[in-house]
């Protein structure tokens, strides 16, 4: 079964303007070969403003049905590898969920539809035109590392955490 897609290089239209990827997809997996839950966020790992929305994630994701991979991280860059090689440039948030993956605003709001009130009013916002909304990502994206800052290295996952984040 393909992926349904959002806002990558790598999907195409067909005649009636939906997205198809052209990829199979499978399982996300660990090093170790096991199976990765989902759904998974892949996250720009030294951006601050990226950092502060897994934190807030995992604030509101009581649940913990959300798992976590940071780009840079050999897991991260496998998954790019296998699923996004020809995306360009990478969304700072991706999330991998069954057979989907979601980029840029598409993500965003799949991911707070998830969360409990009050945050999953905010996907309500997918009535406004994708174009629309991924320009905002895109403004934002583009200004992260200057207005948020950036680190040298990927935060290393408190202990009572870390069984959420893969690689």
């Amino acid at each position: 079964m393909s992926p349904r897609c959002s806002s990558f290089a790598w999907c195409r239209a067909n005649a009636h303007g939906t997205k198809y990827a052209d990829i199979l997809f499978r399982p996300v997996s660990e090093p170790n070969g096991d199976a990765v839950r989902t759904p998974l966020i892949l996250f720009d790992g030294v951006c601050n403003l990226c950092n502060g929305w897994v934190r807030f994630i995992i604030r509101h994701d009581p649940n913990g049905i959300f798992r976590f991979a940071a780009q840079q991280t050999p897991t991260g860059q496998g998954i790019i590898r296998d699923y996004m090689s020809n995306a360009s440039p990478l969304p700072s948030v991706i999330l991998i969920d069954d057979n989907a993956i979601y980029a840029e605003s598409d993500a965003i709001l799949q991911i707070l539809g998830r969360l409990a009130p009050p945050w999953s009013w905010i996907s309500l916002l997918r009535i406004i035109p994708r174009r629309v909304r991924d320009a905002c990502y895109h403004f934002v994206a583009r200004h992260r590392y200057q207005w948020f800052g950036r680190t040298d290295v990927c935060p290393v996952p408190s202990a009572d955490i870390r069984s959420r984040f893969i690689g």
